[in-house]
């Protein structure tokens, strides 16, 4: 019914690189320097997995609603497992569809919206005929802040 891509990959510029590697380092010389072994690994660890994480990740994922689930990437989620969604906005521009989904590791489901403005529209539309609209739904603090720096 309604299917779009989206970029997984927000991309960094060299600088953003340059910095944390910068930053993860001075932690790693300075907690090694004042005797907290531990943490220095835990840093070179976080930053290993890190690295691993973006380079294995898909470049884009295909989002698509049908009459009886949605797909992101290759997961298939019921409607019935959907407890309720909203639109995630920051200064009136709508970034996310938030979906509070029924599992275990995790709760909430974020796919970045459409381009096209008015596909939107429809989508809320569609979704709310299947899934309870939530319209309280928006950024936190920590989230606006996350979102503006690109993590």
């Amino acid at each position: 019914m309604y299917e779009w891509q989206f970029a997984t990959k927000r991309p960094k510029s060299p600088l953003w690189y340059m910095i944390a590697g910068a930053l993860a380092v001075a932690l790693v010389v300075w907690w090694f320097f004042i005797g907290l072994y531990t943490m220095s690994i835990v840093v070179v660890l976080f930053v290993g997995v890190y690295l691993l994480y973006e380079n294995n990740f898909a470049d884009t994922s295909r989002v698509a609603f049908s009459a009886t689930d949605m797909q992101v990437g290759g997961e298939h989620y019921e409607y019935a497992r959907v407890l309720r969604f909203g639109v995630v906005s920051i200064s009136g521009h709508p970034v996310f569809l938030r979906f509070f989904v029924k599992w275990t590791l995790g709760s909430t489901l974020d796919i970045p919206v459409p381009d096209q403005g008015p596909m939107l529209d429809e989508i809320r539309e569609y979704l709310s005929a299947k899934i309870p609209l939530d319209e309280t739904i928006g950024f936190s603090g920590t989230e606006k802040l996350l979102f503006r720096l690109g993590v």
